[in-house]
Order: C-alpha cells, then structure tokens, then sequence
C-alpha cells in the first residue's frame, strides 16, 4: 500500500519554511519584550503594598524600575538602579548607614515619615540598628508571577507572524 500526499501551496510553504529561522527568532524577542513588560509592571504593583508586606512605595523606588533590552543578544534585564533597591528586595543585617550617621537618619526619617508604621520612629530605628529590615521582595514575586505565561506568548507571537500559507 502507498499513501500519497499532496501539500497544497507547496512553493508558498517551502519559501516560509526557509524564513523560519528569523521568524522564530522575531517571535523569541517579541516573547521576551512582552513578558519584560509584564514583569516590570508586576514589579510595580507589588512596590505599592502596603508595609509591611511590601515597601509601599509609590515614589522614587517605584518609578525607577526599567527594562534594558539588547534584542541581537536576545537579553533582557528588569531592575531598579537605585541602590537601596537591593536592600528592600534581600533585606538587611544589623545596621547604621554605610554612608554616615546624617544620611542613615535622613532616609530613615524619610521613610518614616511616608510609610508611618505603628511604632515610634525611636523604635524604629533601633530595630534597624539592633535587627536591620526584613525582606520584603518585589521582584522576584514578579518573575515567578509572569514566568509559566512565556510558553503562551511565545507560541502566540509564533502564530502571530507565521505568514498565511502556513497557518491555513
């Protein structure tokens, strides 16, 4: 017994299987553009907890988080280059300021001040000094948020530019 089978379009799908390569490329960084934003505006709704679960922070922290992109590399980055930043998202240990007494008592009454926790700003800063601050991650909560949805988007770009010939 023999099958035969007979691919209509033939000239039309081989030409779109010979730009496959750029194509899934093309959807590969459109995946990852799309996902970078997603995460970045995850990111964002998570500073604007409330404390103590996040920062709520709605001013420079929030504000600064950006996405770099290098598309011929295919590589994303989303951040903060504040560098505080790290210390909201890892936490700290015990401490005064790296920078000076002046500076550690000038954000810290910064922070107090727009956050207004339920204790006195004397408490408050003697826990930084004694304890320091506990995490309070933003965006790995993001990455893990957003991640399983790159599967989909990346199939949907897929589909998105595959030329006509080949979807029908």
């Amino acid at each position: 017994m023999v099958l035969k089978m007979k691919v209509r379009n033939a000239p039309e799908v081989e030409a779109a299987i010979g730009d496959l390569p750029e194509i899934i490329k093309e959807s590969l960084n459109n995946a990852m553009f799309t996902m970078g934003t997603d995460i970045q505006r995850a990111t964002e709704e998570n500073l604007s907890r409330p404390y103590p679960k996040g920062p709520k922070s709605k001013r420079n922290l929030a504000q600064s988080i950006e996405m770099e992109s290098d598309r011929e590399a295919r590589r994303y980055e989303i951040g903060s280059r504040l560098k505080y930043a790290k210390h909201i998202e890892f936490g700290t240990g015990p401490h005064t300021s790296s920078a000076g007494k002046a500076e550690f008592e000038r954000s810290l009454r910064d922070w107090y001040n727009y956050v207004n926790p339920d204790r006195t700003y004397g408490e408050v800063k003697q826990s930084i000094i004694d304890r320091g601050l506990p995490p309070r991650p933003f965006l790995r909560p993001a990455f893990v948020k957003e991640r399983d949805n790159f599967p989909i988007v990346f199939a949907d770009e897929l589909i998105r530019l595959l030329p006509p010939s080949i979807k029908a």
